[in-house]
């Protein structure tokens, strides 16, 4: 790696013998020098040191920049959150670098090498019989029928002699043409294109260097530098986060499989490179059925638009590095909780997605006369329906989404409410509130959910749907998760509406006292005749490990964690996750940054921290896994929502102790979610360069248009709709996924999708 700042051309001639042992110590030592071209090859450029798509060279050598001096976002936080944000220092990126630029040698020859990312250094300890009996190559390149490639090169050997460059394909043996290099002791530039012939071509093309006997017998060293291959089609086989990377936190890209032992970060603007780092850490990925390897650039702080182009000529889609790559990103995932809003007319602010008040009569109690009040909310999905286990979550969410960092929060995203002076992400949250208010029972209870007894048609808009909405009846798991977010409301809402923080705060109580009169759990699941949407969740005893949490953290009454103790005591399986089914962890982290909660009880608190260490531990090791960095291996129905929960996870951990490995995971579960996964598919509609387009959402369906801004659930192993049905049979569990409407298993949206993705974003930010 190169450290230095952009250089003018300058021209140094080195001997090989200096260059060898230069290179056996640091490679970096010959990178910071131009190299003289040969006389005998044309050459449109100045150095081979930086390459930019052919047929231009640049003229300079490549810079690898030293960090900029950037300020660095730190938390200010309305948690108590004792550690603040500091750049991340990357260890060496080089680490783990193994060459696949492989020596061979038949009888009578051999010939070893001692390589760097950038140079093949080739000692011909005996020649053989003939230029080909020793050669050094690599294999599984892909060179495509019909396709041109151009190779650039600088070369040199200790003894004067000819080397023969020559490429073709690995299976059949056809060849793609050859050329002859003539070499002395300084480094040469050269260059050489060929086509490959139709019908020829394959993905384990073969590029080779033939060191073996033209009349030069004796030991010596021949020495490849600065080699790229760039091919006429963009082959795009590196996976990145296509909005971007964090200018001070890590960056890392992925190889579906082996691309060269380089890669060049590119200026998309300039065409020049900007970082140059090694190919390491092979992986065989059984989810992905891919032979993945991984590049880190996080020493590259600069600002601006790139792209990644490997040592084979093998591309990425672009990226920015950025101090603020996702404010536009987060701010249209929050609108698409206003295209959700249930009960309000959606005016021009909405777009192609306007639509007249939907749902605005009261609801019928199922079974019964009661009728009551239950307009607003977020509908849940590409449904109508309204639920209180995936609202909570969702709710709590934006709630402590905005608590970890209020400063990243503003009032004119362009949602509804924007202008009001309240941030638009608690306007939102709100809105989700005041229907979670109207489902409570004067008892404390919360009805479960708000849904007809059916699904509409597909194309059915939320204006013109007419089933009657039914309610349905309270039990422990939906109060327990109602309760925990008016507690956390209290808290979020406190400097903004003293009065609202308060009732929300006593409906809390309420609930709470509910559930000590009703310890024994309760689950209301759909009658025969009612085949609504339903979340079924085989215990509450999380929800009322976070509801007490909640309720200490908003009010510093130890009772409430006294109670919470005793729950995990009983059951330390609620420390799980910050999904809608498993949601212990909110409560964990509420008691982790509650003020007072070291000195109140110090062995439970270092207990808890445990726990939350624990869960991150696992998730780090399961990432540690994946070429992408992805802890999830759970590829079933919403497994985007479970990266985006592990990732807020991560970050809740590196909060509460300050660990760089959680917080630089937790990004890798956003790179994943944006783009960097084997399918080069960031999820979320409008955003990157391939993102999804056909949706499950009947509000777009209805409307014929897209939804901006909804992440898709992701890839779904179960084959549970048609579309996953007819997939090949061999398709890995990571790439069970369509852009396809009716795919609704892996292509539908929804509120806690979402939540969830702004939250991480706002934990790692």
């Amino acid at each position: 790696m190169k450290n230095q700042p952009f250089k003018t051309t300058e021209r140094y001639s080195l001997r090989i013998g200096v260059l060898i042992a230069a290179l056996l110590v640091f490679d970096a030592l010959v990178l910071g020098f131009g190299i003289r071209r040969s006389n005998s090859v044309k050459n449109p450029g100045d150095s081979a040191d930086v390459l930019t798509p052919a047929p231009t060279v640049s003229a300079t050598a490549a810079p690898v920049p030293a960090p900029t001096e950037e300020p660095i976002n730190v938390y200010k936080s309305l948690l108590n959150i004792p550690y603040d944000r500091t750049g991340y220092e990357a260890a060496n990126p080089n680490d783990g670098f193994t060459s696949e630029w492989v020596p061979s040698s038949e009888e009578g020859a051999y010939v070893e090498t001692a390589n760097t990312p950038e140079t093949i250094v080739a000692n011909v300890n005996a020649a053989g019989s003939s230029v080909t009996s020793a050669a050094v190559s690599r294999w599984g390149i892909p060179f495509e029928s019909g396709k041109s490639y151009h190779i650039y090169l600088n070369a040199a050997s200790t003894l004067n002699r000819s080397i023969q460059m020559r490429a073709y394909n690995g299976d059949t043996g056809v060849s793609f043409g050859s050329t002859l290099l003539s070499l002395n002791s300084d480094l040469n530039y050269f260059e050489w294109s060929f086509t490959v012939p139709a019908g020829a071509g394959g993905y384990n093309g073969v590029l080779s260097f033939d060191l073996g006997n033209n009349g030069v017998t004796d030991p010596h060293t021949v020495t490849i530098h600065a080699l790229r291959i760039i091919g006429q089609d963009d082959n795009k086989a590196v996976r990145v986060n296509q909005l971007g990377y964090l200018t001070t936190e890590q960056k890392r890209c992925t190889f579906i499989y082996s691309c060269g032992d380089l890669f060049d970060v590119v200026n998309a603007e300039t065409n020049e490179i900007a970082y140059t780092g090694a190919i390491v850490g092979r992986i065989e990925d059984g989810y992905t059925a891919e032979t993945d390897y991984y590049g880190d650039f996080t020493n590259l702080r600069f600002p601006g638009t790139y792209f990644i182009r490997t040592q084979n000529g093998l591309i990425s889609q672009p990226f920015v590095i950025s101090s603020d790559p996702y404010s536009v990103l987060q701010g249209s995932a929050i609108r698409m909780l206003s295209y959700q809003r249930c009960g309000q007319e959606l005016t021009e602010w909405a777009g192609a997605l306007a639509h007249p008040a939907c749902h605005t009569g009261e609801a019928n109690f199922y079974l019964t006369d009661v009728m009551k009040d239950v307009t607003g909310g977020w509908h849940d999905a590409g449904d109508f329906g309204r639920y209180v286990p995936t609202g909570t979550k969702a709710v709590n969410d934006l709630m402590l989404a905005y608590l970890t960092a209020p400063d990243e929060f503003t009032d004119n995203i362009g949602s509804p409410d924007s202008g009001n002076g309240i941030p638009d992400i608690l306007d939102e949250a709100r809105y989700e509130m005041e229907w979670l208010l109207k489902m409570q029972l004067e008892d404390g209870s919360v009805y479960c959910k708000a849904t007809s007894a059916g699904f509409p048609s597909d194309s059915t808009a939320p204006e013109n749907d007419t089933l009657p909405v039914l309610l349905f009846a309270p039990d422990t798991v939906s109060t327990a998760d109602a309760a925990g977010s008016f507690a956390i409301a209290s808290m979020a809402f406190r400097e903004i509406d003293a009065a609202f923080a308060d009732r929300c705060l006593e409906a809390g109580k309420n609930a709470e006292r509910y559930l000590s009169h009703h310890r024994d759990y309760k689950l209301t699941i759909n009658p025969p005749d009612v085949s609504a949407g339903q979340y079924l969740d085989e215990s509450d005893a999380d929800a009322r490990f976070t509801c007490k949490m909640a309720l200490y953290a908003a009010t510093g009454d130890k009772h409430y964690a006294e109670d919470a103790k005793e729950i995990y005591e009983e059951d330390d399986s609620v420390i799980n996750s910050v999904s809608w089914k498993s949601n212990g962890i909110f409560g964990a982290y509420l008691f982790l940054t509650a003020p007072n909660a070291e000195t109140d009880d110090p062995e439970f608190y270092k207990e808890i921290l445990g726990r939350l260490k624990n869960a991150a531990d696992g998730m780090v090791s399961a990432a540690g896994g994946s070429a992408y960095g992805v802890s999830n291996i759970m590829y079933e129905w919403g497994s985007n929502s479970f990266v985006c929960n592990d990732g807020i996870v991560l970050a809740m951990a590196y909060d509460v102790t300050g660990e760089q490995t959680y917080l630089q995971t937790a990004i890798e579960q956003l790179n994943y979610v944006l783009g960097k996964n084997s399918l080069d598919y960031c999820f979320v509609s409008g955003f990157g360069t391939r993102s999804p387009k056909n949706q499950h959402n009947r509000l777009t369906v209805s409307k014929q248009t897209m939804m901006e801004g909804a992440l898709s659930g992701g890839p779904d192993a179960s084959r549970e709709d048609d579309v996953m049905e007819v997939m090949p049979g061999n398709t890995p569990p990571a790439k069970m996924y369509k852009d396809d409407y009716h795919s609704y298993s892996t292509n539908e949206v929804a509120i806690y999708y979402n939540s969830a993705l702004i939250y991480l974003i706002a934990a790692i930010e």
